[in-house]
C-alpha cells in the first residue's frame, strides 16, 4: 500500500502543530510526516527537529520534492491564497485550516486554481472545519424531512474566552495583516459553516461587530460578532463568533413552523414539535459524526478516490458569506 507523505506549510496557526503531530497517530495506515516549511528559519528548524522530518525555508523547493504527496496549509490566513495556489499548480494535494482565505476575492482565485489542478493533476482538496457532528446532522435530517415545518430561523454560536485566558495565543488572530479579520473569520467560521450546511447560500448578509479587549480595540478587529443572513425563501440565519465569552461554547437552534430544535454542549439535543412535549434525544440515537477532515483527506489520497466533502466550493462560499457581512460592518467599542 502506498505511503502518503505529508508536509506542513507554516507554523502560524494554533492548530499547525496539532495537525502535524496527529499524523504520527492518525488512525489509518501508511501515513508519514515528511517535511515542514516556514519562512522563519529558526521556527522551521525547531519544528522539523521536533517531528524528525525534513526542513524547508524555500516553499518552491518543498513543492519540487517528488516525495511529498500533500501539503497542510497552516500559515497566516492572509498568505493562504499564495501557498494554496502554488501547491495546487505543483500538483500537490491540499489540506487547509479554515478560513480558506482572508477575502472573497482570494477565495475565488483559490477555487479556480484548485479546480484547474483537479482536472490537470487529480489533486484532492479538503478544508479543516469538522462541524458536522451528530446534532448538526440530526438537524439537517429533520429539516429535509419537513419535521420542523417551514424553517424560519437557524442560530449557531461558537466561541471561547481565550482573548482573556491566553491573549498571547490570540494575538495573531487579532492582527489584521496576518488574520485578515477577527473572531468571526476564525471562531465564527464554524457557526457560519453550520448555517451554510443547513440553509445553503444566502441572498443577503449583514453584521455587527464588537471590540471588547484592549488589543482588539488597538487593531480594530472584532472579538465578538453576530452575522445575519437572509435567504430567498424568507429564512434567517444568525451566526455568532466570540473569543471573549466564558468557556468553550457551541450552540444550535432551529425554529420552524412545526417545531424547535435546540442543542448545546452541556445539555445535548432537545426537540419540541407541535402538540408534543419536549424530548431529549440521547447521543446514541443521533446520526454518526462525519469522519475527521484530516483522516478523510489522507484516505482519499491513499485510496485514489475523489474528495467530495469539505471541498473548495463550500470553503469559498463560506468566505463569501463572511466577507459580505464584513462589507456591512458596524463596529462598536464596549464600555
Amino acid at each position: 500500500m502506498k505511503t502518503v507523505k505529508l508536509a506542513s506549510a507554516g507554523i502560524w496557526h494554533a492548530h499547525a502543530k496539532d495537525f502535524a503531530n496527529r499524523v504520527k497517530t492518525i488512525p489509518i495506515p501508511n501515513c508519514e510526516m515528511a517535511a515542514v516549511y516556514d519562512k522563519d528559519p529558526g521556527k522551521a528548524a525547531q519544528w522539523a527537529e521536533e517531528l524528525g522530518c525534513k526542513c524547508y525555508t524555500d516553499y518552491d523547493a518543498l513543492l519540487k520534492d517528488p516525495e511529498i504527496d500533500g501539503v497542510m496549509v497552516t500559515c497566516a490566513t492572509t498568505e493562504h491564497a499564495d501557498l494554496i495556489i502554488r501547491a495546487a499548480r505543483a500538483g500537490k494535494n491540499v489540506y487547509v485550516e479554515k478560513a480558506l482565505a482572508a477575502t472573497a476575492e482570494d477565495a475565488r482565485k483559490i477555487r479556480e486554481a484548485v479546480h484547474e489542478a483537479e482536472k490537470e493533476h487529480g489533486i484532492r482538496f479538503v478544508m479543516s472545519d469538522p462541524i458536522q457532528g451528530g446534532a448538526v446532522l440530526a438537524a439537517r435530517e429533520m429539516i429535509e424531512k419537513g419535521e420542523l415545518g417551514k424553517v424560519l430561523l437557524v442560530t449557531a454560536r461558537n466561541g471561547h474566552d481565550n482573548a482573556f485566558r491566553d491573549p498571547v495565543l490570540m494575538r495573531p488572530f487579532q492582527t489584521p495583516a496576518e488574520s485578515g479579520g477577527g473572531a468571526m473569520l476564525d471562531m465564527g467560521h464554524h457557526a457560519v459553516h453550520i448555517i451554510h450546511f443547513l440553509l445553503g447560500q444566502p441572498v443577503a448578509a449583514s453584521g455587527a461587530f464588537l471590540s471588547v479587549n484592549d488589543y482588539a480595540k488597538e487593531t480594530g478587529v472584532e472579538d465578538f460578532a453576530s452575522l445575519t443572513f437572509q435567504y430567498a425563501d424568507g429564512a434567517i440565519g444568525i451566526a455568532q463568533g466570540s473569543i471573549v465569552t466564558p468557556g468553550f461554547t457551541g450552540e444550535l437552534e432551529v425554529v420552524g413552523t412545526k417545531g424547535i430544535l435546540h442543542y448545546s454542549r452541556p445539555t445535548g439535543l432537545s426537540v419540541m414539535l407541535s402538540g408534543q412535549e419536549k424530548r431529549i434525544i440521547p447521543e446514541d440515537e443521533l446520526p454518526g459524526k462525519w469522519q475527521s477532515p484530516q483522516v478523510y483527506w489522507v484516505e482519499c489520497i491513499r485510496d485514489g478516490k475523489p474528495a467530495e466533502q469539505y471541498g473548495v466550493d463550500e470553503a469559498c462560499e463560506l468566505v463569501e458569506m463572511i466577507d459580505a457581512a464584513y462589507a456591512s460592518r458596524s463596529m462598536a467599542c464596549a464600555l
